[in-house]
């Protein structure tokens, strides 16, 4: 091929010499130029300026043979050889009509035979021996041009890929297939860190920072470890040659101890980042520690900047049963284990330790409630009154007037029964009143059912009088009731009884 394009060199010389007059005249301006660009090897732009130059002069042999060099240089077999039968076409004669006759024969077998290129992956550019002699064609990811036989090393770039080449010898007639795999370019990579810091790639060590190695395409394990900071493991991903840096920042270790063992920690109200011996892995500056766990207050601690502290302590406490009163007069007071806690109702739940207690509750016109019961941690406990008693003697004091009243319907009734008796003697004396009088026996009658009745009526008073002193005796002592519920089961409640208890929220 080499040969030929040497060739059409000498002919195209010649033609130049021997070209008409006025056809030198009207393109000599172009030809010149376009021949320096080509001989600068500027071919593309040299192509411009002919087809500029043929659009005022189509037939202008030199430039139609400067085509078809520029093309055939080109690696444009096609076009180089239409270029030649326009500058048959054109009217050549003599020597350069022979020699442009043999350049289209050696340039007929370009009709049946190609170079098929597949580039993966593609888009990639694709040349023929050097860069210098122009694009061949663009492999997306295949490209196939008419080529002249000959032995050619095909040469496939794309940009942040390694080039990729290979030798092959084209036979005439044939269609020759090249497949290329292009490899990305390594990758600078460079890695910083914001302490000194030993620096591992990929499970190798690479030194201490700043580290800079040279790495092939694709993701890459970087380790950085540190003494008195916690380690930090980034993936980073090297891609088409470019150069990439990395920016460790490594946090500080602080000790921490936190009971219960299994509380969850928090640094700023964010989960805290723990290190396998327990150790806290902070950024520098101050922070607030929180220690969380079910069944137990919150404890907290806080971090200078200066790091004083080798280890921090958190203790959690335990929560206690909340206890909630309801049923109780406003304004009593509630006492438990014999110290005074205000009056109710209380403004809030109140937290008592676990363990036995004892309640009671006052006030004045009331009857106190006492209880006793077994309170367990972060559990709600509730007193409630069911009954509240009094202390008067309301019910003595009424039977008290059933006894006086009776009583003194007794003394009528027999006072009552004593005149009838005396008016029955005074008639029985009269003249002429003998035993069967009628009046005689209703007089009897009358006295007799009059003390009858004043007996009953004393009997009452004796019966009212034993009542009203019963209740003297009783009545205004005692308890007021209720009960005292607990989480969920059954507790020791109101004055010693058992009560069952209801389900009660979680505090």
């Amino acid at each position: 091929m080499v040969a030929l394009i040497v060739f059409c060199l000498l002919v195209w010389t010649s033609a130049a010499g021997a070209a008409p007059r006025e056809g030198r005249g009207k393109a000599k301006g172009t030809s010149k130029k376009a021949a320096e660009l080509v001989a600068a090897g500027e071919v593309e732009a040299a192509l411009v300026e002919i087809n500029q130059g043929l659009e005022a002069a189509p037939r202008d042999l030199p430039l139609l043979l400067l085509k078809g060099q520029a093309l055939l240089l080109l690696r444009d077999y096609e076009g180089a050889l239409a270029a030649y039968k326009a500058f048959l076409a054109a009217g050549a004669t003599g020597g350069n009509r022979r020699e442009v006759l043999k350049i289209v024969a050696n340039l007929d077998v370009v009709s049946t035979t190609s170079l098929e290129v597949e580039a993966s992956p593609g888009p990639a550019q694709v040349y023929l021996d050097s860069r210098t002699l122009g694009l061949f064609c663009e492999a997306a990811p295949t490209c196939t041009r008419p080529i002249l036989p000959g032995r050619y090393k095909v040469i496939v770039e794309r940009p942040g890929y390694q080039r990729a080449s290979q030798q092959l010898k084209i036979e005439a007639g044939t269609r020759a297939n090249v497949v290329l795999t292009l490899t990305e370019k390594p990758s600078s990579l460079t890695v910083t860190t914001s302490v000194p810091a030993e620096v591992s790639i990929d499970g190798q060590p690479a030194g201490p920072s700043p580290v800079t190695r040279e790495l092939p395409a694709g993701d890459h394990q970087i380790d950085v470890t540190s003494l008195g900071h916690g380690s930090e493991k980034r993936t980073v991903a090297l891609h088409l040659g470019e150069p990439a840096t990395l920016d460790v920042t490594l946090c500080e270790l602080v000790g921490l101890a936190v009971t219960p063992a299994d509380a969850t920690v928090e640094v700023d109200g964010a989960p805290a980042r723990r290190e396998a011996d327990g150790k806290l892995c902070v950024a520098s500056g101050e922070h607030t520690v929180t220690a969380r766990a079910v069944a137990f207050h919150d404890a907290s601690a806080s971090i200078s900047a200066a790091r004083p502290a080798a280890e921090i302590a958190l203790t959690l406490a335990p929560v206690g049963a909340l206890l909630s009163v309801k049923g109780a007069p406003r304004g009593a007071l509630l006492s438990i284990d014999g110290k005074v806690h205000g009056p109710l109702p209380l403004a809030a739940p109140l937290e008592l330790p676990p363990g036995e207690h004892q309640f009671e509750i006052t006030r004045a016109g009331m009857l106190p409630f006492r209880g006793r019961a077994s309170l367990r941690g972060n559990q709600p406990a509730l007193v409630a009154l069911t009954r509240v008693r009094t202390p008067g003697k309301r019910k003595a004091w009424i039977m008290a007037g059933a006894s006086a009243a009776a009583t003194v319907t007794g003394v009528v009734l027999g006072v009552m029964a004593l005149s009838k008796a005396s008016d029955h003697d005074d008639r029985a004396k009269q003249a002429g009143v003998t035993i069967d009088d009628p009046e005689l026996d209703d007089l009897e009658s009358s006295s007799q059912s009059y003390a009858l009745a004043g007996d009953i009526a004393f009997i009452a008073a004796a019966l009212s009088a034993g009542v009203s002193t019963y209740f003297f005796l009783r009545e205004g002592r005692g308890l007021s009731e209720g009960k005292i519920q607990v989480g969920v089961g059954g507790v020791a409640g109101a004055n010693g009884s058992s009560f069952g208890l209801s389900a009660a929220r979680r505090f």
